[in-house]
């Protein structure tokens, strides 16, 4: 794999997830010093905006959230970025059935983080306990991946 100047994270609807871990990575990778394009994606389009409780827990952590807008994959995205991390193996799965040639770029978080395949389970419906849960995994994960590249 080239060198890594861009990442994309990926979840379903672009509003949970995949927003946590974006604006996580890209607020360590500023403290880090790193000069890294960072953002992310869904892979199917539900809702307009950032999950609740995502923005809260991102506040609580002093991140700045401003005006966040679910994109959901194309081609010319998954062709933008050098290192696709998603939260799931649907997605993982969809991505590589749906546009095969980036499939040397498409990772779980969980795997290229720590070489072990985790899903990250989406947390809607499940209350904020669930939320603060799963962004402390994802916290974990994007300074791993932080760290490697």
């Amino acid at each position: 794999m080239k060198p890594v100047k861009s990442i994309l994270f990926i979840c379903t609807a672009n509003s949970g997830r995949s927003p946590m871990a974006e604006y996580y990575a890209r607020h360590r990778a500023e403290e880090m010093g790193l000069d890294i394009r960072i953002d992310s994606a869904g892979t199917h389009y539900y809702v307009s905006g950032i999950a609740d409780n995502s923005l809260l827990l991102l506040q609580e952590d002093g991140i700045k959230v401003n005006n966040h807008s679910p994109k959901i994959i194309d081609h010319d995205l998954l062709h933008s970025f050098d290192l696709v991390l998603c939260m799931d193996t649907t997605h993982k799965n969809k991505i590589n059935i749906d546009y095969p040639e980036y499939k040397d770029k498409v990772f779980l978080l969980s795997e290229f983080a720590t070489g072990k395949r985790e899903d990250i389970v989406d947390p809607v419906g499940m209350g904020l306990a669930a939320y603060r849960e799963i962004f402390e995994t994802i916290k974990r994960f994007v300074d791993s991946v932080l760290k490697k590249i």
